[in-house]
């Protein structure tokens, strides 16, 4: 018996039924596209995955933000053997080439997740004397704007040994001697 308000027929599997609604809509495409984008990671594996992001695609050009220029022109070195890899994953060609660019890698990476541990906060602490110093070896510096430049650089990586484990190793080598 049937229960008031069900109609009668075959039912379909959701897959199914979502593939359709994607394809009326003019959306399989992109879906396929981001379907595969997920698995970037698994395609490049997890040291690549860290150093880059995925900007987007478009017209099957994928662009992939870099950390630095060396990671964006020792992947452009595999590019071929990415888009083949990413093709065979998703079954046809979505990828039809790759761009590696270092430009807009540091916004797409603005979140905590996405920069890992190896950011700085910027709350580190530092003294007054780190301070002083850093200001004190960028005043050398004649050009302002590159005297900015050096006393960034120098409080970034006096926060870097403040906050990690080569704080601890410090600690051990002045009680050492």
């Amino acid at each position: 018996m049937t229960e008031p308000g069900f109609r009668k027929g075959k039912l379909s599997p959701a897959g199914k039924v979502l593939g359709e609604v994607l394809s009326r809509l003019g959306l399989e495409r992109r879906w396929k596209e981001h379907n595969l984008l997920s698995k970037w990671a698994s395609v490049v594996g997890t040291q690549v995955a860290a150093a880059t992001r995925i900007e987007g695609i478009r017209d099957g050009v994928l662009t992939v933000l870099c950390r630095s220029s060396a990671w964006a022109n020792e992947l452009s070195l595999y590019k071929d053997q990415i888009v083949g890899r990413l093709n065979e994953i998703a079954g046809e060609e979505i990828v039809r080439d790759i761009r590696f660019s270092t430009r807009g890698y540091r916004s797409a990476a603005n979140g905590a997740e996405a920069r890992g541990s190896q950011e700085v906060p910027a709350e580190a602490p530092l003294n007054k004397e780190d301070v002083e110093c850093a200001r004190r070896i960028a005043s050398a510096c004649k050009d302002p704007e590159l005297g900015k430049v050096v006393e960034r650089a120098i409080l970034t990586a006096k926060r870097y040994r403040k906050r990690g484990p080569e704080l601890e190793c410090e600690k051990e080598v002045e009680k050492n001697g």
